[in-house]
């Protein structure tokens, strides 16, 4: 379903990556902040190109979210954390992420210093519903039900549902990196591009904590895309494939670009067109930027 510009949505996405953004820089950190009352597709791209610089200040990033859990932890599990932050910063992000776990703290879970920077950096998962991956694009958002981005990771990976949600169920407590390693690597990034994945954490790979599987039906799921929705999902699959992350962030593709991308075999999960009419796709884009 695609959604007019709501700029809540895109204070909930800084929310998300505020702390991985301080980890940068506080400057920069001051500087996309100020480009969040501007235009959003500004503010997608300014947020995209801070990936590109180095972590120089992850300390005081792993200190700030230390902030948002201290009040609920005791003393000796305090000095541990601050002691890792010094001495051993992925120890440290694996026991704030445990603890957020464990005490429900949405504003740690939530941060997108636990995931892979340049991937999924214009999405994020909404409650409600069985909850909808949302797709941020500056001028409009596009909301994906749970249901059918399980359906379209399984059907793009020959799997079927249940083994998905059987794989996923597992990475609830965390899978080890000897245990991921049966896994394709191709399937790791769909599932990372689709946020439904954590990074990397000491070690382990853990389900986003904001995924409720048990709102998942096991029925097929069919799908008819209307063909702006259609034009959307060609240009999610355009910046996603894309090896210029972040410069492609909130631009509109070249129409020879995005004819390329115009074809069933992309988009095996639901009913795309067998002879879609890739300049009216293209057209019918080109009004919702």
């Amino acid at each position: 379903m695609i959604q007019p510009l709501n700029g809540g949505i895109y204070e909930y996405l800084w929310f998300e990556h505020k702390y991985s953004v301080l980890a940068r820089s506080e400057k920069l950190f001051e500087s996309v902040r100020r480009y969040l009352s501007k235009d959003k597709t500004v503010f997608l791209k300014r947020l995209a190109a801070v990936y590109e610089k180095p972590e120089e200040n992850y300390p005081a990033a792993l200190l700030n979210l230390y902030d948002q859990i201290k009040d609920q932890l005791d003393r000796k599990r305090k000095e541990q954390i601050i002691q890792s932050v010094i001495e051993d910063r992925e120890a440290a992000l694996k026991m704030l992420f445990e603890e957020a776990i464990e005490k429900e703290v949405l504003g740690v879970l939530n941060s997108r210093i636990f995931y892979t920077s340049d991937k999924a950096l214009y999405k994020t998962w909404q409650s409600g519903a069985g909850g909808s991956l949302c797709l941020c694009f500056g001028t409009f958002q596009l909301l994906l039900p749970l249901s059918l981005v399980l359906k379209r990771v399984a059907v793009l990976h020959g799997l079927s549902l249940s083994e998905l949600l059987k794989l996923l169920q597992a990475l609830r407590g965390g899978l080890p990196s000897e245990a991921l390693e049966l896994l394709s690597p191709n399937l790791i990034n769909t599932l990372t591009e689709n946020l439904l994945i954590t990074k990397p954490i000491y070690g382990r790979l853990y389900l986003n904590p904001q995924i409720e599987l048990s709102s998942v039906d096991n029925a097929d799921i069919n799908v008819s895309l209307s063909e702006p929705e259609a034009a959307v999902l060609i240009l999610e699959r355009i910046w996603d494939s894309s090896d210029e992350l972040p410069e492609i962030i909130g631009d509109m593709p070249e129409e020879e670009v995005f004819c390329s991308f115009c074809k069933p075999a992309f988009f095996p999960w639901n009913d795309f067109p067998e002879k879609a009419d890739s300049e009216k796709l293209y057209k019918e884009l080109s009004k919702l930027f």
